[in-house]
């Protein structure tokens, strides 16, 4: 798709913009207005009266102010964040695989996926943030393939911001940008160097400072709240303690020896196992009034990584099982299928297809072929076996590498272990398995590999 131009350009947009509005209309039909939960209300919240913590990234509160300008129905927001996550994933597949059909037909095997269905009916930030790191991967795939200047400094820039307003969304979204801006970054130093050494040493710096920019306006906008610039209350030091408590809590149970004694000496071992539940910080607000949240827990976390490194690690392993389905039973929070009461009237309308299609969200989510760590190896499998054949590209791995440093992040830093928050791996993982697993009618790049 290297140097489309004119009419063939022309004639592939509209069919993105008709394949991704179709499917956005489907959706957003079936799931109207678009589940809500409580992290989706304090958003809206905080976008009609003032944002007024950064607990939650108040980037998402801005793009629904701005959403609320066309319309103040939430569906307008949900409808928002679909179109721009189906068209990109549409793009990317088309791109990579060189195939218009493959890409039509990806969509609606993706939303077979259950944990991907039910993540994608809610309005949720892990959705908004995978769609503008999507969109921002696309720009990027495509400003690689213009043979115009002005189009490729264009689509850079597109991409620039579309990847910053996405690291924007959530705490530890950095972590998946990290291989977008290198990636983007060499698709700038290839068009401005022919030297090898220079390109690499180029890609390198521009990525950096690409990273260092977005996050540290991610963390400006934590600060200080929009259009007033009034000082926002750090959540940040108190979102990280109360991980290290947690943290502490599991690895306890596991060494059947009460790590917590600094913050509560009346806690016993005991009592940690009642009051501890791993699967998400809302489900231990027992332990967190006992203990606290503050700089005592800095000094018996650091304890625990350097004396007891192999609890610490069996711990977080625990969470990895969890957000990837590898526990017992079916995945845990895949969906939130209900609104939340609220100031604002939204409710759900009756509606018997969407109770089957949630009743077959929670059903299937059991099998093993819907299992997000089934997906992960398979992907994995699909992708080494690509590039031991030499059908793969540079810009596959660096789509597979966002996916998996996005998801070590959420194990190293998370307090949660919902389905829906490794949405973004699971996507990125499944775009990978087809682009991977089907050979591409032609090479996706110009024949550079970042």
């Amino acid at each position: 798709m290297r140097g489309a131009g004119g009419e063939g350009a022309l004639a592939r947009a509209a069919l993105t913009l008709l394949v991704a509005g179709l499917v956005t209309a489907a959706v957003a039909w079936l799931f109207y207005p678009g589940f809500m939960s409580y992290d989706t209300l304090h958003a809206l919240r905080s976008a009609r009266s003032g944002v007024t913590d950064s607990m939650w990234p108040p980037m998402v509160s801005y793009i629904w102010r701005a959403v609320d300008q066309v319309s103040t129905n939430p569906s307008a927001m949900h409808v928002a964040q679909l179109f721009l996550l189906f068209a990109a994933l549409f793009t990317i597949v088309a791109v990579l695989s060189g195939r218009l059909v493959q890409a039509a037909l990806f969509l609606p095997a993706y939303l077979s996926v259950p944990v991907i269905l039910g993540t994608v009916a809610v309005i949720w930030k892990d959705v908004l943030m995978a769609a503008f790191f999507f969109a921002g991967y696309a720009a990027t795939l495509l400003m690689r393939r213009s043979t115009s200047a002005a189009g490729a400094g264009f689509l850079g820039l597109l991409a620039l911001l579309l990847i910053a307003i996405g690291v924007a969304t959530r705490h530890n979204a950095v972590a998946g940008a990290v291989p977008l801006f290198i990636l983007l970054g060499f698709a700038v130093a290839e068009r401005i160097t022919g030297s090898r050494r220079w390109r690499m040493m180029a890609a390198a710096g521009l990525a950096a400072v690409m990273i260092a920019v977005s996050f540290g306006a991610k963390t400006a906008l934590d600060r200080y709240s929009l259009p007033s610039l009034t000082p926002l209350p750090d959540s940040t030091a108190f979102f990280i303690r109360s991980v290290r408590v947690l943290d502490l809590a599991g690895a306890s149970l596991c060494l059947k020896r009460n790590l917590l004694k600094p913050l509560d000496p009346s806690l016993s071992i005991t009592d940690v196992a009642k009051l501890y539940d791993g699967r998400h910080i809302n489900l231990s607000p027992g332990l967190l009034a006992r203990t606290g949240s503050d700089a005592r827990v800095d000094a018996p976390w650091r304890d625990m990584l350097l004396h007891h490194p192999v609890c610490a690690l069996a711990n977080k392993l625990q969470l990895a099982a969890y957000l990837t389905g590898a526990n017992r039973g079916g995945q845990f929070l895949i969906t939130a299928p209900s609104i939340d009461k609220n100031e604002y009237g939204y409710q759900l309308a009756a509606s018997p297809l969407r109770d089957r299609v949630v009743a077959h969200v929670f059903s299937a989510s059991s099998w093993l072929v819907y299992r997000p760590w089934f997906i992960y190896a398979v992907a994995t499998a699909a992708l080494a076996l690509a590039m031991w054949r030499r059908r793969s590209s540079g810009e596959v791995v660096v789509l597979y590498a966002a996916g998996a440093s996005y998801f070590a992040s959420l194990v190293a830093m998370g307090n949660a272990a919902d389905a829906r928050l490794p949405f973004f791996t699971t996507s990125a993982l499944l775009v990978v398995l087809v682009v991977s697993a089907v050979p591409p009618r032609r090479r996706p790049a110009d024949g550079s590999r970042p």
